[in-house]
């Protein structure tokens, strides 16, 4: 199963929390979508503000997520 998440980093917060073995791909809210980065749940990129970040800054601006715990789901 595949989840979107946008405009609620709560939600996807509790998604990494509940599927720590899951898969993120990381890309940007608007076209083009040259940039979509894989990544997993474990990961600190996409789980952590770093510098910065600010509260928000994962799915409620600029980016959105695309996730399931089956890699291969994210290909379809």
């Amino acid at each position: 199963m595949v989840e979107l998440f946008e405009n609620n980093d709560g939600e996807y917060f509790g998604w990494l929390t509940a599927n720590p073995d899951g898969f993120i791909v990381n890309t940007r809210r608007c076209l083009p979508l040259d940039y979509m980065i894989l990544h997993r749940a474990s990961c600190p990129s996409i789980r952590e503000y770093k510098g910065g970040a600010k509260p928000g800054g994962f799915t409620e601006r600029n980016y959105i997520k695309v996730c399931s715990n089956m890699v291969n789901d994210l290909g379809n």
